[in-house]
């Protein structure tokens, strides 16, 4: 194992997640589960963003943490976003 590869499975955060994800109360080979999961993680998380309880001290923080949530916003609708019915007008 190479030394990034340890720093990471030895991470603080990742041994939380990794609780987190044995412990769940959902199948993540569900489909349906699944996008119980992502929808209710996507939308919390969008809440916190918008009410500033999140925030970020390096721009590439940010776009991971963005990026992370597209990918879920996108696997939740099967691939077909449509920002128009997502954005104020």
């Amino acid at each position: 194992m190479d030394k990034e590869t340890q720093r990471v499975m030895l991470s603080q955060t990742m041994g939380k997640i990794a609780h987190f994800a044995e412990n769940a109360p959902w199948d993540v080979n569900n489909p349906e589960d699944l996008k119980s999961a992502i929808s209710t993680c996507v939308i919390e998380l969008c809440k916190a963003m918008d009410a500033g309880r999140i925030h970020f001290d390096e721009d590439e923080d940010s776009a991971m943490f963005h990026g992370l949530l597209s990918v879920n916003l996108a696997q939740f609708f099967d691939g077909n976003v449509k920002t128009e019915s997502m954005t104020q007008q």
